[in-house]
């Protein structure tokens, strides 16, 4: 007999976490199917996940979003419950789940949220973010949502966009009928919040939601969402180590032009160059929008898939060099070099 409940978990490079999820959920949730739908680990995942034998493993394209929808259409229950890899379920969490839909006018819902910490503060931003949320009736993946699949399905699963998923699913899943807000806390993952700081961390989400709001891409908040440094120019300095490269315009430059100010002489940073220079950047055709690289010593942001321009050999991307504005450019590669595609260690 298909099970009730099937528990989705999208993973990417969660082996520690999913050691300690996976043992407590087959207790907990004897009944249910639970899916591992990892996007392309590079740790110990299969492995963890094998020495659970009643837990099954998927290998999906990567992205939550997409994981999620693989997860759910390999899933044999009438009911969906997706749960991120650092999130445990409370006591009786299936049994709440299944009779919070016993109401034929429910289509879905979530649980109320406890972060992992003791700080009285992170207690506050768990109070306020289950009480934003039933207020709005907006849920994120870190609540634990769950869904019928005949709504699930008519809606199309989750849109295919890298952040923002889970607002845009319960906004849609609104449309269609009521969605309950369990008091069970389900007990989530306070890493983000404890690294990166309390304010700050709220302040970036609140800010995320507004430009979401406003129409912003998802590509572009994924992108702010996970931050890094930008790098410097590479190499050695001087007057002896300036780089030559192309200019955007194709003829063949000298070099950074240098402008006496003050006695001093400055260096600007040579612009990155639509063509490459020498060795380029060839990329695995796996790489998604929004997924980040470096090429001639530069930061990008993928902007479309390879294979959209040119048999894959060249991409639009976003670069951001050192003083002046972001800017776009069309990069191509040879076939010689590969750089590292560059992704959070959490999917999103």
């Amino acid at each position: 007999m298909a099970p009730r409940l099937s528990i989705v978990v999208p993973a990417l490079n969660e082996a520690a976490n999913l050691a300690r999820l996976l043992p407590d959920l087959v207790v907990r949730e004897p009944r249910a199917e639970v899916l591992v739908v990892d996007g392309g680990s590079d740790d110990d995942s299969r492995a963890v996940v094998a020495r659970v034998p009643s837990v099954r493993w998927l290998s999906g394209p990567r992205g939550r979003a997409r994981q999620m929808n693989a997860g759910a259409r390999a899933a044999q229950g009438e009911v969906l419950l997706f749960l991120h890899a650092d999130t445990s379920l409370p006591a009786g969490a299936g049994a709440a789940v299944l009779g919070a839909l016993g109401d034929p006018a429910v289509v879905g819902g979530r649980f109320d949220v406890r972060l992992d910490s003791r700080r009285p503060l992170l207690r506050l931003v768990a109070w306020l973010m289950n009480r934003r949320s039933r207020l709005t009736g907006i849920s994120t993946g870190d609540q634990g949502i769950f869904v019928r699949r005949a709504a699930f399905d008519a809606l199309g699963g989750y849109p295919d966009i890298p952040l923002m998923e889970d607002v845009e699913l319960t906004r849609r899943l609104k449309r269609c009928g009521r969605l309950a807000a369990l008091g069970l806390c389900v007990t989530t993952s306070a890493r983000k919040w404890e690294q990166e700081g309390v304010v700050r961390t709220i302040a970036l989400m609140w800010t995320l939601r507004l430009l979401y709001a406003l129409g912003v891409s998802p590509a572009r908040l994924h992108r702010r969402y996970y931050r890094r440094p930008r790098p410097a120019w590479p190499g050695p300095r001087g007057p002896s180590a300036r780089p030559v490269l192309p200019s955007p315009h194709g003829s063949r430059g000298s070099g950074p032009r240098v402008k006496p100010r003050g006695g001093r002489r400055r260096a600007k940073a040579p612009a990155p160059d639509d063509r490459t220079a020498g060795p380029a950047a060839i990329l695995p055709m796996e790489v998604q929008i929004g997924d980040r690289f470096t090429a001639q010593g530069f930061e990008w942001e993928v902007l479309t898939h390879p294979a959209a321009l040119h048999g894959g050999k060249s991409l639009r991307a976003r670069v951001q060099r050192p003083g002046l504005p972001e800017t776009e450019r069309e990069i191509t590669w040879a076939a010689h070099e590969r750089v590292e595609i560059r992704r959070s260690s959490r999917t999103e």
